[in-house]
């Protein structure tokens, strides 16, 4: 069941022109879709009873978006803004205890929180001109049988303004424990960038990667330029590396790399 009910004027004038548009819609059972898809991908999803609330305006150059999908007890919100006129944006989204496993029966995923928020100006990232800062966080993340991990607890925070970029990626949870930094001077005849990572620990068994428990640590630096054509060039180094398989700790040698 799916309802929209708006107005819209003047659609033709790109200064006085309005509209505005509430979308609601309900689903049931969507099982009738499946025969429609190949063996291989229905049988991966399924289609939850679903309902969404949505809100879609335009006035002048701006455009708006305000969005609300309910799935059991989980929920999406998602909210959006655009001005054509110098190419302002803004963007919210909010996931809240989404039972993933109701799309994904087969999967080993069970849930997710997830919420980002960014704002900016323009798009061309080696435009000076060009403004972004986006921050989002992973605060759970379910999967396993009987939920047995939990995947959360990782930040993200980004920017980038008058041709400088800096990603800040934290992360702590007893499967991934690190801290990195990325910082680039963007510029499309000559881009610098610094990468460093501090592995604390990082559980490739509970992460399934591995059948038996085995565990990593370590420092990670990288430098590197590039002109975005035909010279690239690599820096870096990975040091203090802890190997933890079992009852057995190993301590490599650092590792040095010049490309």
């Amino acid at each position: 069941k799916i309802k929209a009910v708006g107005d819209a004027t003047l659609l033709t004038d790109s200064v006085k022109r309005n509209a505005n548009v509430r979308i609601t819609a309900d689903t049931k059972n969507l099982d009738f879709i499946k025969p429609l898809l190949e063996d291989s991908v229905s049988g991966k999803f399924a289609i939850p009873p679903m309902s969404i609330d949505g809100n879609l305006s335009m006035k002048g150059t701006l455009y708006d978006t305000d969005i609300r999908l309910q799935e059991s007890n989980g929920h999406i919100l998602a909210k959006a803004s655009l001005d054509t006129e110098g190419l302002k944006y803004n963007m919210a989204l909010d996931i809240d205890s989404l039972l993933l496993s109701n799309f994904l029966p087969k999967d080993s995923l069970r849930y997710v929180s997830f919420s980002a928020n960014g704002e900016g100006r323009g798009i061309d990232v080696f435009d000076k001109q060009t403004k972004l800062h986006l921050t989002a966080e992973l605060m759970d993340l379910g999967y396993g049988k009987n939920d047995r991990y939990n995947f959360g607890g990782i930040k993200l925070k980004g920017d980038i303004d008058k041709g400088i970029g800096q990603i800040d990626i934290d992360s702590d949870n007893p499967i991934l424990n690190l801290k990195s930094r990325f910082d680039a001077l963007l510029n499309k005849k000559n881009t610098n960038i610094t990468c460093s990572v501090e592995m604390r620990q990082i559980d490739f068994y509970a992460l399934n990667i591995t059948p038996e428990p085995f565990k990593m640590g370590m420092c990670l630096h990288v430098d590197g330029c590039t002109n975005l054509k035909d010279a690239h060039k690599v820096n870096g180094e990975i040091n203090d590396i802890v190997l933890v398989a079992k009852d057995t700790i190993l301590r490599p040698k650092d590792l040095a790399m010049n490309v």
